[in-house]
């Protein structure tokens, strides 16, 4: 007999709508990208952006636009999360504090230590916005022909910029 429990969470899913249908409509991204009730999920060099840590409680930060430095170029639409739009800004830059203007007091954590300590609906969020971060960064050139490819359908593409070539790459998609 296991001393685990029958039912355990996955800290990391749930509270996500991935808005797939709405990838490809460049009218909502954009409006998406301008509306201030939009929030950003910083991701730098794998790590989240946490407010802070206290014994079992942490608490994630979503930036808005207005925080955002104009510096960061590279994103991906998460999805919406609680009538909120929850997009991904991969932080570029040596000092992510150049680019974060607010929470002086949050760092950049890796989200294993801190996962368990946040909302669900959150960690699902955080970990879906790193994975989309790390996915991109490790596909900017194409696998068949080495050629670099671009960001397409909010960022959940990536298209090989060779016209003979054009293939298109996809995150992976792991079970576990």
């Amino acid at each position: 007999m296991s001393d685990f429990p029958r039912k355990t969470l996955n800290f990391y899913t749930g509270g996500l709508d991935r808005v797939s249908h709405l990838r490809k409509d460049e009218a909502w991204l954009t409006e998406r990208l301008a509306d201030g009730r939009s929030l950003f999920v910083p991701v730098w060099r794998g790590n989240n952006l946490i407010a802070y840590v206290e014994g079992d409680e942490a608490a994630r930060v979503f930036l808005a636009p207005d925080a955002i430095a104009t510096a960061i170029t590279r994103w991906c639409c998460s999805g919406c999360m609680r009538s909120a739009r929850s997009c991904l800004r991969p932080v570029r830059g040596r000092d992510p504090q150049e680019v974060v203007r607010a929470e002086q007091q949050a760092q950049f954590i890796d989200l294993r230590r801190v996962g368990p300590l946040l909302p669900r609906h959150e960690g699902s969020v955080l970990a879906f916005a790193r994975g989309m971060a790390y996915w991109q960064s490790r596909h900017r050139y194409c696998g068949l022909c080495d050629a670099p490819t671009r960001a397409e359908e909010a960022g959940h593409v990536r298209r090989c910029t060779n016209p003979d070539c054009n293939a298109q790459h996809f995150p992976r998609t792991d079970p576990a």
